[in-house]
């Protein structure tokens, strides 16, 4: 219940559909109070244009980007000291046609790309994380990433975790998990943007950490013409940013 619940707000709240929503709540005000109705369709205006920014987007993420690249150079020494590596799932493709079923998302992806990466270097044991949130789903996240790295990536899977739904379950079910293997150091793979909430989470149940970010949202150095011209990717790109500093203050305030 809380899980839906906490979907719906977000839809309502977040950009674009937040601020499309109170501006035309603002408009809809307008015959009866004019000035406080063009106020929040001119505000709701001009807070989508901002969130179109890059300058805006990129801020934001730099914000969240705060955990470096492991270094490539000297890998096996950063990951000397773990005790497996552990992916969060990312989201999934629902009836894919090409494919014939559900599959993983972009995002996900990216972060099972980049753990097989790590796993063929340092010969760790691999844990995937990730479970259905919806209950239509037949085949967790988990399992849907175990096969695309073991048939795509011959990328060997040793543990599944498939009940989690959000960042919060992904780190206690894991830790669960990892306990009961006697394991209390993971690297862990997710996208940069992601890593310091899930950091947090796995922290919060005792866990040891070594982040290994990917995808990072690359901006450009300095500031240019082109961080004033209004993106949909951008726009897009600021959703997910505050999406990750909501969800930190959110977590904070409900679990920590």
């Amino acid at each position: 219940m809380e899980f839906s619940l906490i979907k719906l707000i977000e839809s309502l709240l977040m950009p674009p559909s937040g601020l499309i929503f109170f501006g035309l709540v603002g408009l809809g005000l307008t015959p009866l109070w004019k000035r406080q109705g063009v106020f929040i369709a001119a505000f709701s205006f001009i807070g989508l244009l901002a969130c179109s920014l890059p300058i805006v987007a990129d801020t934001l993420m730099d914000a969240l980007q705060n955990h470096k690249a492991l270094e490539r150079s000297n890998i096996k020494a950063q990951l000397n000291d773990a005790d497996a590596v552990v992916v969060l799932g990312g989201g999934r493709r629902s009836q894919a046609p090409e494919y014939g079923d559900d599959t993983v998302s972009v995002y996900t992806l990216e972060r099972i790309r980049y753990a097989a990466w790590l796993v063929k270097r340092s010969g760790l044991p691999l844990i995937v994380s990730g479970g259905r949130t919806d209950p239509g789903h037949i085949k967790s996240e988990a399992e849907l990433m175990t096969e695309v790295l073991q048939k795509e990536f011959i990328a060997i899977v040793d543990y599944k975790e498939e009940k989690s739904r959000t960042t919060y379950e992904n780190a206690l079910y894991t830790a669960d998990l990892l306990k009961s293997k006697n394991m209390s150091k993971i690297i862990l793979v997710t996208h940069a943007w992601h890593i310091p909430r899930a950091v947090e989470a796995f922290e919060h149940f005792g866990i040891e950490v070594t982040p290994a970010p990917t995808a990072f949202s690359r901006s450009q150095p300095g500031i240019s013409g082109n961080d004033l011209v209004p993106s949909a990717n951008m726009l897009h790109t600021t959703a997910i940013a505050l999406h990750e500093l909501l969800g930190r203050q959110w977590y904070q305030f409900r679990y920590y």
